[in-house]
């Protein structure tokens, strides 16, 4: 009986790495933004290099007035922090950035969250924003926290799947671009997922993997010698 509970223990091990890898894969590639757990503080962080950024996973989602912008978002289990990057070779009064969730608006429109050099326009309900624009690219920061803060503002949930939810997009005053021109049906949709602290991705998933599965195996030897399997007539 010890033989066979091992062995069930070992399958379960298997299993359980086949079901993960899979639960990646899907969730993992193009029209994904995966918002990796940091454990900490976030920042209003504006250099794109800085190491809070460097363990998020980037984005590019092209903007309608051709800025080609890179994305990159962390939580920490209580806020959300995005990184958005747009190429602009000046700094005009009206540029700017903005992050839209779709449908979590109130009547079904979208929640914005932006910053622009035209100070009349708002960040967004409870949001903090902050910007650099250095070497040609705004470099823009965002940050909130998961719980929505007002009515009509997107909640945001650690470990649920939003499908064609949130959208990115820039634009350039000395172009003639404004907020205004920006149509929020024409921007790529990218799906959502926010990794709890213990996530269902490489890395941290298969480091667990690894020593549960170890700790099984090492378990499922000890029972079979234990039942005599090695000894001889």
């Amino acid at each position: 009986m010890k033989i066979v509970h091992a062995c069930l223990l070992v399958l379960l091990a298997a299993f359980s790495l086949f079901s993960t890898t899979s639960l990646a894969m899907a969730h993992e590639g193009e029209g994904w933004l995966v918002i990796d757990h940091f454990t900490g503080d976030l920042k209003l962080e504006t250099n794109h290099f800085a190491s809070q950024w460097s363990s998020g996973r980037e984005v590019d989602a092209a903007s309608p007035g051709g800025q080609e912008i890179s994305a990159v978002a962390l939580n920490n289990g209580t806020h959300v922090y995005f990184h958005v990057r747009s190429p602009d070779q000046t700094q005009d009064q009206n540029d700017g950035i903005a992050v839209f969730f779709e449908g979590a608006g109130v009547d079904g429109s979208d929640d914005v969250w932006l910053w622009s050099t035209n100070s009349s326009l708002d960040f967004g309900a409870g949001v903090a924003a902050a910007a650099l624009w250095s070497d040609g690219y705004w470099n823009v920061a965002l940050g909130r926290s998961l719980a929505a803060p007002a009515e009509g503002t997107a909640n945001l949930t650690v470990g649920e799947s939003e499908e064609g939810f949130v959208k990115f997009a820039a634009w350039d005053g000395t172009q003639g671009q404004s907020f205004d021109n920006i149509d929020p049906d024409s921007l790529v949709h990218l799906n959502l997922y926010i990794l709890p602290f213990i996530d269902y991705y490489p890395k941290d998933s298969f480091v667990w993997l690894s020593i549960i599965g170890l700790g099984l195996l090492f378990f499922a030897y000890a029972e079979l010698k234990a039942s005599g399997w090695r000894k001889k007539d």
